[in-house]
């Protein structure tokens, strides 16, 4: 590579295709590859904004006064000119760091800051000639840099190679501590097409370093959670690094973005033995593994502990105190249910009483509520009908404290706790 073509005002490519790369242009995958590009001025202004290290550079040292005391130093030089450029991309200055990055190159050819504020303004100017002379010649020097990775990849976007795409993918967020920044949200994305879930999953089998924090983002991200589930349950191979924790992560992502039918169904394919018509963990055995909405969820006031009957929840609520003490989502039919359990312990008057709600989360309306007391040192049942009409989709149940007098507050176990079906459809899932 001419070093006079990288520093120069203006460089046009006219290189022709090689046979080889007219070949590797036809085996391409015919995809919406558009799916994982990047805008080129937003790539640009990504690169900038989430870029740490130039942030820590700043921090640590002066970049201007280092060119002052060393002004015949490329390397000083290109890091001050990528420092001020970052901080105005495209203002009236460009032009003069602009400069000075060419100055940078002419006396050290391997300042690779330089280069990069060479090429991402050539990008901002839509020159895409000079932008590819610029980025190829960086490429060739080193794999760490993130702004050519950026660019080979709006370039493979452009000519349809997905492999290609997905491959310098790998490349830098192998080689770069800020591209997850910049790439997992768009990667997350573009799993919405099937054939591209296919391609990551394959590409995700191969065991590359930064799987772990893409499946985290991933399961946390409201971008496509029904595509990840939908890749989760294509994973034959096992490509996935999942945990508990991630799955649960899943659940309450579909519900958070207003799809509580996908999440029962993907909480459902990892916990098959659950019954929708029904709750979860009725004897609270299960309160210290990683939980979803369709879990048992401790708000408040209880803990897990130990009744005559086994694992229960216990209580323990200040005198003056109210509030949530525990919870847990549902997706119930339409239908007539019953639900019923054992307490112990809670000894209160009827005002100071906790009670089990449940609500109906499309419209808000309450569906029932019973109060929950048992005598000093003995054990009580409680039972309460409701109805859930074919309207009221998804539901919650709660037990929540109220306020008593007593010194002690509210103390107790919760036994057992269990919806059922009642009537001509009961025991179905």
């Amino acid at each position: 590579m001419n070093m006079d073509t990288i520093t120069g005002a203006a460089v046009t490519s006219k290189k022709q295709p090689s046979p080889r790369q007219r070949r590797g242009a036809k085996r391409r995958i015919s995809l919406d590859s558009s799916r994982l590009g990047l805008a080129a001025a937003a790539t640009v202004l990504a690169y900038f904004g989430l870029s740490d290290a130039l942030a820590n550079v700043v921090a640590r040292n002066s970049t201007e006064l280092a060119q002052v005391m060393a002004p015949w130093d490329g390397m000083i030089a290109g890091r001050h000119a990528e420092r001020m450029f970052s901080m105005q991309p495209g203002g009236d200055r460009a032009a003069d760091y602009a400069h000075l990055a060419r100055e940078a190159l002419r006396s050290e050819p391997m300042s690779a800051e330089a280069i990069n504020v060479l090429g991402l303004q050539a990008q901002l100017r839509n020159e895409p000639g000079q932008t590819r002379d610029i980025f190829r010649y960086s490429i060739e020097l080193t794999r760490r840099e993130l702004p050519p990775r950026l660019w080979s990849i709006e370039d493979g976007v452009s000519r349809g190679d997905v492999t290609g795409v997905l491959r310098e993918y790998d490349l830098a967020l192998k080689t770069s501590r800020q591209a997850k920044d910049i790439l997992f949200p768009v990667l997350v994305g573009a799993v919405e097409e099937r054939q591209i879930r296919a391609l990551v999953l394959r590409l995700l089998a191969t065991d590359p370093v930064w799987t772990r924090e893409f499946v985290r983002f991933a399961t946390r991200s409201p971008i496509a959670p029904g595509a990840v589930a939908s890749m989760i349950r294509e994973d034959e191979s096992g490509a996935l690094d999942m945990d508990e924790s991630d799955r649960v992560s899943l659940v309450d992502t579909l519900v958070n973005t207003s799809n509580p039918e996908a999440a029962w169904n993907f909480y459902e394919y990892f916990r098959p033995e659950s019954a929708r018509d029904g709750l979860r963990d009725p004897t609270f055995g299960a309160l210290d593994r990683p939980s979803s909405v369709f879990d048992w969820q401790i708000q408040g006031f209880g803990f897990p502990s130990q009744s005559a009957q086994g694992t229960s929840l216990g209580i323990s609520v200040p005198a003056t105190e109210s509030g949530d003490i525990v919870r847990q989502f549902m997706v119930l039919p339409a239908g007539r249910y019953r639900l019923q359990g054992r307490v112990s312990g809670i000894d209160q008057p009827r005002q100071s009483q906790p009670y089990w709600l449940v609500v109906c989360l499309d419209d808000s309306s309450e569906l029932g509520r019973v109060t929950i007391s048992s005598p000093a040192g003995e054990s009580a049942q409680f039972e309460m009908p409701f109805t859930v009409s074919p309207g009221c989709t998804t539901q919650v149940l709660s037990l929540i404290a109220r306020p008593t007098d007593a010194i002690r507050g509210v103390e107790g176990d919760i036994e057992t706790v269990s919806i059922d079906r009642v009537g001509s459809n009961s025991g179905s899932r």
